[in-house]
């Protein structure tokens, strides 16, 4: 049997190698030519192009890279939320350039301007068709962190699908599967600045719950930023006891306002009527005194 299969197995191992060479490798070569020496090369499949770009690289997947492989396991809208915090804490860890399969990136907010690509199409050990040669953008970085809502004093907040702050809040995952992140990059909403906004979420939400820390004094607002997607009412509940019910456009991010009289810690959980919903950040800010 071993002999028989021998012919197509030599066949199939020359035709990746004869792939890699076409794809990876010829962009590792490329960028040792092209890109400038203290480059940082962020890849997705970091092989050849560590090897012959002679430049040092940051593997999103976290195979070669500490610490990575978290975010990359989480989806793309965590990976954006970590590099927004990598960017605050030391800018120059962030990869100068990315050379990676932009499906598998899934995360065009920081792919800036396109350089070059290597496109195989008869190789099936490649992980897909076309890898790009791209600079690196972080101008949206924290772009999505204040709210869109004017005025408010916030205390807290939560930004969903930022692993540290869901952390910090408790934040139930609550049957959520892989790959149900994404980035959205969309101008404010009428009425608003105008400016261009992108923010980390998860998508595919029919529940929320975590827990936030009201402080003594005067009510709060939470003012939480949600994409509808089928889901027209939302009830939001407070320990147990129903707050709000938000009423939602289908297929429009905005910013929905619920009050909390109740102060200390307490468990805040949202619940959609029908549908789902695509769930990016919550404020909670102090109401001034009328």
């Amino acid at each position: 049997m071993l002999f028989l299969h021998q012919s197509g197995t030599i066949q199939d191992i020359a035709d990746s190698a004869s792939g890699i060479d076409r794809q990876q490798v010829a962009l590792g070569r490329w960028a040792k030519s092209n890109l400038p020496e203290d480059a940082r090369i962020g890849v997705n499949d970091t092989g050849a192009i560590g090897y012959l770009s002679d430049r040092h690289t940051f593997d999103v997947v976290g195979l070669t890279t500490k610490g990575e492989g978290r975010y990359w396991v989480a989806g793309a809208a965590s990976r954006f939320e970590h590099y927004e915090r990598l960017h605050d804490k030391s800018a120059a860890s962030l990869p100068t350039h990315f050379i990676v399969y932009p499906e598998w990136m899934a995360c065009d907010a920081v792919l800036g301007r396109w350089l070059h690509e290597a496109t195989v199409l008869d190789a099936s050990i490649l992980g897909g068709r076309t890898m790009g040669v791209y600079e690196a953008d972080y101008s949206l970085l924290g772009s999505g962190e204040r709210p869109w809502t004017p005025g408010l004093d916030v205390y807290d907040s939560l930004d969903v699908a930022d692993l540290e702050s869901e952390a910090a809040h408790h934040y139930e995952l609550l049957g959520a599967k892989d790959g149900e992140e994404i980035v959205v990059v969309e101008q404010t909403p009428g009425g608003m600045d105008g400016r261009k906004v992108a923010d980390g979420a998860r998508t595919g939400r029919t529940r929320e719950r975590f827990t936030v820390e009201v402080p003594e004094g005067a009510p709060s607002q939470g003012t939480v930023r949600l994409l509808s997607t089928g889901a027209s009412h939302v009830e939001v509940l407070a320990d147990g006891a129903p707050v709000a019910t938000l009423q939602l456009e289908d297929d429009k991010w905005a910013e929905h306002a619920f009050l909390l009289t109740k102060a200390g810690r307490q468990t805040i959980e949202l619940r959609v009527e029908a549908g789902t919903m695509t769930v990016f950040h919550y404020w909670f800010s102090r109401v001034a005194a009328r």
